[in-house]
């Protein structure tokens, strides 16, 4: 069991803290963080620091955790499973089995009176026990105990298989933009006629109002042209935004715009065959960086439907983002788009940009 006793020096708050996993030229093996409890805390796997290595004979599982992330790339390496972390918190895409729900006042019977019984989405998301006995070496339930430090049995965790750990991401999503009042999301499959609906309660404007513009509507999604095709979204008052698209890049065309603003002389996300430049954001295929646009096209080429992510970039001075371009428009097919604003959404950001990476390839 791990608590951080927050001290009147700022360093010292629970608020800032985390464990962490790695250090410069370092590579780690025989690592294993199994059935711990932290209660105010994340852990955090240093894969930003130089020459760090996280080999596969390692474990971290069944842990109760605020957040559980990479402070860089991925490490397809790290064994990382049947973990259950805070309901607004990051957690790796790469992992197995992640529950998500709760906080540190309902996880527990009394966590202020050090009472760490497990309560809440604990007993609704177990996992079979890979040690025999918890902290005060009572026996681990069987088939399925609550994940942590203090053994209770739970019932089991139906496992979505995805980044986000919901079953039903699409759902999960739209519920959390209508909660937040804020956000768009756009299933653009065997549509009428433009505009695209909505299907949150935000109403948000996703729209070309020009024929010679307009993507072709088709049973699949979007169909942009490789040439002038764009679709634009109102982003109002909020700047900074994440754009979370379910597309397929078309016929191995080596150069596209994907995401831009209203000035489209400022590309936000392209893929061009070998090409260095960086994205005006971070950008993930499938939870991959994608920190060029060479290895965008590499990431999306030949891969069929894949989610195409824009963190948190800063639209200011742009009326709307735009899907597409001008001129060097993206050859692709657009299946689902989320248009999620960082500040309206707060603590849920994270959240809901893991179930929308999810929801749009559904």
């Amino acid at each position: 069991v791990f608590e951080v006793i927050d001290e009147t020096f700022d360093y010292y708050s629970s608020d800032n803290l985390a464990s962490q996993i790695g250090k410069t030229d370092v590579k780690t093996s025989h690592v294993v963080v199994a059935h711990n409890t932290f209660i105010n805390q994340g852990l955090t796997i240093r894969s930003d620091s130089t020459g760090f290595d996280m080999l596969g004979y390692g474990l971290i599982a069944n842990n109760v955790l605020r957040s559980l992330q990479f402070a860089g790339d991925e490490d397809p390496d790290a064994t990382i499973a049947n973990n259950h972390i805070y309901g607004t918190a990051p957690g790796p895409l790469l992992a197995t089995g992640t529950s998500q729900g709760g906080s540190i006042d309902n996880l527990f019977v009394d966590q202020a009176a050090g009472n760490l019984t497990p309560a809440g989405d604990l007993l609704l998301n177990g996992s079979a026990p890979i040690i025999p006995f918890d902290v005060s070496g009572s026996a681990f339930p069987t088939p399925f105990a609550a994940r942590g430090a203090v053994a209770a049995a739970a019932t089991e965790f139906q496992d979505a298989g995805n980044g986000s750990g919901s079953l039903t991401p699409e759902a999960d999503l739209i519920a959390l933009l209508n909660t937040a009042g804020g956000g768009s999301y756009f299933d653009c499959r065997a549509q009428a006629s433009y505009p695209i609906p909505d299907i949150s309660n935000n109403a948000g404007s996703f729209n070309q109002t020009n024929n010679n513009f307009r993507p072709a509507l088709t049973a699949n999604g979007l169909v942009f042209d490789a040439n002038n095709d764009r679709v634009q979204f109102d982003r109002g008052a909020e700047s900074n935004w994440a754009v979370v698209i379910g597309m397929t890049h078309n016929n191995g065309d080596i150069s596209g715009v994907v995401i831009t603003g209203s000035t489209s002389n400022l590309v936000f996300v392209q893929y061009l065959d070998g090409n260095v430049s960086p994205h005006a954001g971070l950008v993930r295929v499938n939870g991959v960086t994608a920190g060029n646009r060479g290895q965008l096209f590499d990431l999306i080429n030949g891969k069929g439907l894949v989610a195409v992510e824009l963190e948190s970039a800063d639209f200011s001075g742009h009326t709307h983002i735009e899907i597409g371009r001008a001129s060097s428009s993206a050859d692709m097919t657009v299946r689902k788009v989320a248009f999620l604003p960082v500040a309206t959404l707060g603590s849920d950001f994270a959240h809901a940009l893991r179930l929308a990476s999810d929801a749009v390839v559904t």
